[in-house]
């Protein structure tokens, strides 16, 4: 699965420039045992300029991909925004990026660059943390699985930390002792 740029037959001159909207080929990306399902009509727009040790590249799209929410396990959809810059070198020795500085891609001996693992790279940069189907979104019930979205359940839910079970076990006694001596007290 590659995406693949032919471009060194195109660019003879320094500042050409060339727009391409490439489809979306890329493996799979697996997020926490689930697979991202991309839309089967995904593409992204790429820019080559031609400039002096190379070419620069600028790829942009937006990715819809289906996923299941983290609260709620619902199909839902999200967009992942694309926007990156990238150079080819062609032939060139680099030393190593500076820290915060991307690594160049390099142009094959057939003039053809792959960038499919840069583009996967960028998708997973771009998700966030937690995916919800909705800010709204109240998640299964931790008891019976019931998706609290689509109705609630019969369970009843004891929200006690369990941290402070010996602050409520003297609250007990406290009500016991009041109960057994009314006149006690002021």
């Amino acid at each position: 699965m590659n995406m693949e740029l032919k471009v060194r037959r195109p660019f003879l001159n320094l500042g050409d420039h060339i727009q391409i909207k490439m489809p979306l080929v890329i493996e799979p990306i697996d997020r926490l045992g689930t697979p991202l399902v991309i839309e089967d009509d995904a593409s992204i727009t790429v820019d080559l300029y031609r400039i002096d040790d190379g070419w620069s590249l600028h790829a942009f799209g937006l990715v819809m991909v289906e996923v299941l929410c983290d609260r709620c396990l619902a199909p839902t959809k999200y967009a992942i925004p694309l926007d990156f810059h990238a150079e080819i070198l062609e032939d060139a020795v680099m030393d190593d990026p500076e820290p915060g500085e991307q690594t160049p891609l390099w142009l094959s001996k057939k003039g053809w660059v792959d960038i499919s693992a840069r583009v996967r790279e960028e998708m997973i940069l771009k998700l966030p943390l937690k995916l919800i189907c909705d800010e709204a979104c109240r998640g299964l019930c931790a008891k019976c699985g019931q998706n609290l979205n689509e109705g609630s359940c019969d369970c009843e839910i004891d929200d006690t930390d369990p941290r402070l079970s010996p602050l409520a076990e003297l609250k007990e006694k406290m009500l016991d002792t009041e109960t057994e001596d009314p006149n006690r007290g002021g």
